[in-house]
């Protein structure tokens, strides 16, 4: 596997990848410079806000490797596939991140893995929707987030800091997500966790979240559409 040291920049402008350098997190927020460099990547078509990927593949150094505008959908079909691989003690890293509110929507036969390979790093989330809404809609996503000091499988907030509590909803309406993460599997704002009705789930005690939360929890929202959910801990 080639493991490059930039992250991808999705712009929905130009619907293209471009190389970022530099990019990470700094008090809830984007940095980093975007360049105008195109990232020599294959396996995704762009349509505005809408992101498609047909077995993509991309591994990274960098604390971010992929990150996309906020309010992004991603289609995904095939088997696609996101690391970041970094054990920086510094490290701030969200494999899949976007700025705002982010979907994902596949089918009962389409596979993406979003892994984080740190050990040491001070963050680490694979799906990480920072300051908005995370939607997931079908598919087979896997989420590891590593075990840097505080990690994060599937992460939608930033509500304390953007003064909006409508924000850091997470919704699972279908399709099948099983996370790995040495502190927390799913994190949303305290009481903004939905799970489709019918749900399967293991290991329950991993909807604990972080200790500052008072708790998730788990409401139908469509009857018809059940999930498996898998929460696999340490």
């Amino acid at each position: 596997m080639k493991v490059v040291d930039y992250t991808l920049c999705y712009c929905s402008e130009d619907r293209k990848m471009h190389v970022g350098r530099g990019c990470s997190e700094e008090k809830e927020k984007f940095v980093g410079e975007i360049t105008n460099e195109l990232a020599d990547v294959d396996g995704y078509v762009g349509e505005g806000s809408v992101l498609h990927l047909k077995d993509f593949s991309f591994a990274t150094s960098a604390d971010l490797a992929l990150a996309v505008p906020g309010g992004t959908t991603i289609s995904f079909e095939g088997e696609s596939n996101i690391f970041v691989i970094n054990d920086r003690e510094d490290a701030n890293v969200g494999v899949l991140y976007s700025s705002g509110d982010l979907t994902l929507d596949g089918d009962d036969s389409s596979g993406f893995s979003i892994h984080a390979e740190t050990g040491r790093g001070l963050w680490s989330r694979a799906i990480c929707a920072r300051a908005g809404d995370l939607t997931i809609n079908g598919g087979k996503i896997t989420a590891t987030a590593g075990h840097a000091k505080k990690s994060c499988g599937v992460y939608a907030g930033g509500h304390l800091w953007i003064g909006n509590d409508n924000k850091g909803k997470i919704a699972i309406n279908g399709g099948s997500v099983s996370v790995r993460a040495g502190r927390n599997a799913i994190r949303a704002a305290e009481g903004k966790l939905t799970v489709a009705a019918g749900a399967t789930v293991t290991n329950a005690q991993e909807f604990a979240g972080a200790a500052s939360f008072v708790g998730d929890c788990l409401s139908p929202i469509n009857e018809e559409l059940p999930i498996t959910v898998s929460f696999l801990g340490n």
